[in-house]
């Protein structure tokens, strides 16, 4: 007698439910061999860069700081050279700024791609090919004659670079267990800053000596053979991609390739969720209170270099305050997670409206037209001290920020910190672009001078400054909503293969 209808379709169910089970642990066990770091099989060894020697890892450490630290001192080394420029291609001010501003815009808006990419096809080929552009970049303007050439090649530039940076920021996430990865930011974050000051210093200098001029200051260094032979690939899900097909192509003529498309959806997915996952990095306005400064301190190029040094001197004061937060971060990280990297930044967060009420203090109404500093009168001295100390305290308060964003998105988004941090620099970097296009044509004059504008910033900057202390109250809820920080603050614990049982490391969520 055959079996009542009921009867079959519950066999199928379960026969169907046992595909999926299969499957399942299928899929289970090619995520557990993704997560070995070396693989038992005789044609494959793939080493973890988190098991690269502490050497290896403190010179791509270097490498990709000294990167960063030329991209930002071709960012404020320009505007150095604009009296000349203006001179030389009878441009007006505006769209000699103009290559300053579009150069913070590519700097922006590219690395939301060029970052989802270093993150599917590995970090070493875009660290080649974004170098060489950026190199190549520091001789079209040097050798342009107009302005409309100036300020293209000043997008590319500044999109070359930041390509490099946000990358350098994932490679750092990628060779660094968490409990070590502040010291390297440290050094990261230092380096980075201390090339703001250094580029316009010596940028100023050459701008002040006839025989030079803007040309001599778009000139790059001979970079790209140190990069090549000190970096290597740290990408892991990459690696161990690579060294599959290797060992697969020893074993056959042929090979099947695949394809996958990277889900782009996860880009403007990862933007939406991190605007309400960013730190108080977007109060960083690149280049504002720089321009002021230099606008109200001096009337020579070289003076102003001088006062923009004040951000080598703030970013070595940020690296010598970092160990309390290190130490804090040590005590507290397992009962807050990420939100232990935040303390010294609630602090920074009441700190950098304060530095800007004394800015604003020492500037006056309008231009402040003091001699040079070497015949400076004693009240112009004063003020001028008044205002590098000024700039000092807010060039620490930044670079605590800054420090804290990348540790804690590092945290937060593990191997996918390249997009999280291109996502968080999108806002501050589209403002960059604007802002010294319309502050000194328009909202200065408008607002009765330079004091009542810093004034007004000041007031923004202090309204903002709850937002880091709402992070750390609030953080693991808010991160909760972001399903790659959720899964990356869930990982399992994996063994390391070359220690003893009981050390053990979290394991990072692997795409291959």
């Amino acid at each position: 007698m055959p079996d009542p209808p009921s009867t079959m379709s519950s066999d199928n169910e379960h026969h169907q439910a046992e595909e999926k089970a299969t499957i399942l642990c299928a899929q289970v066990q090619v995520i557990k061999d993704n997560i070995v770091s070396r693989s038992q099989s005789e044609d494959l060894i793939v080493i973890d860069p988190l098991d690269f020697t502490r050497f290896k890892k403190w010179t791509i450490t270097i490498v990709v700081s000294m990167f960063a630290m030329l991209v930002s001192s071709s960012g404020t080394s320009f505007p150095m050279g604009t009296p000349s420029m203006i001179r030389d291609l009878s441009c007006t001010p505006t769209e000699a700024t103009l290559g300053f501003s579009l150069f913070c815009l590519g700097f922006g808006i590219l690395p939301l791609f060029t970052a989802a990419f270093s993150e599917e096809f590995g970090r070493l080929p875009l660290y080649n090919f974004s170098l060489a552009i950026f190199l190549g970049m520091h001789l079209v303007p040097a050798l342009s004659s107009n302005v409309i050439g100036i300020a293209a090649s000043r997008f590319i530039h500044g999109a070359a670079g930041s390509t490099g940076v946000v990358t350098a920021a994932g490679t750092i996430a990628d060779i660094w267990q968490t409990s070590e990865r502040g010291i390297a930011m440290l050094l990261f974050s230092c380096v980075a800053f201390s090339g703001n000051g250094l580029g316009a210093f010596v940028a100023g200098w050459i701008e002040t000596r006839p025989s030079l001029g803007w040309r001599w200051i778009q000139v790059g260094v001979p970079f790209f053979i140190l990069l090549v032979l000190t970096l290597e690939e740290t990408r892991i899900g990459v690696i161990t991609k690579t060294a599959r097909l290797k060992a697969e192509q020893s074993k056959a003529k042929h090979l099947d390739s695949t394809t996958r498309k990277y889900p782009f959806s996860f880009i403007a997915r990862l933007f939406t969720r991190h605007g309400e996952n960013s730190v108080v990095g977007d109060r960083e306005k690149n280049g504002v209170l720089d321009d002021i400064a230099t606008s109200t301190c001096s009337t020579t190029k070289n003076d102003m270099g001088l006062v923009l040094a004040a951000d080598c001197v703030g970013a070595f004061l940020g690296a010598s305050t970092n160990p309390i937060q290190e130490r804090l971060y040590k005590k507290y990280h397992a009962r807050k997670g990420p939100q232990a990297r935040l303390f010294v930044s609630c602090v920074a967060g009441l700190v950098f409206p304060l530095s800007m009420f004394i800015f604003a203090w020492c500037t006056t109404d309008g231009v402040f037209t003091a001699p040079p500093i070497g015949g400076s009168t004693q009240g112009t001295i004063s003020a001028l001290i008044g205002l590098l100390i000024a700039l000092t305290i807010y060039i620490w308060s930044v670079f605590m920020i800054y420090l804290a964003t990348f540790n804690y998105l590092a945290d937060c988004y593990g191997t996918y910190a390249s997009s999280a941090l291109a996502a968080q620099g999108l806002f501050r970097n589209v403002t960059a672009t604007f802002m010294p296009l319309i502050a000194e044509p328009v909202m200065f004059p408008r607002l009765g001078g330079y004091r009542r504008a810093i004034f007004l910033f000041s007031g923004l900057a202090f309204g903002l400054s709850w937002v880091p202390f709402v992070l750390y109250r609030y953080g693991d809820r808010i991160l909760a909503r972001s399903r790659v920080a959720s899964a990356q603050n869930k990982a399992p614990i994996r063994l390391a293969p070359d220690l003893n049982p009981e050390t053990k490391r979290t394991a990072r969520s692997i795409d291959v």
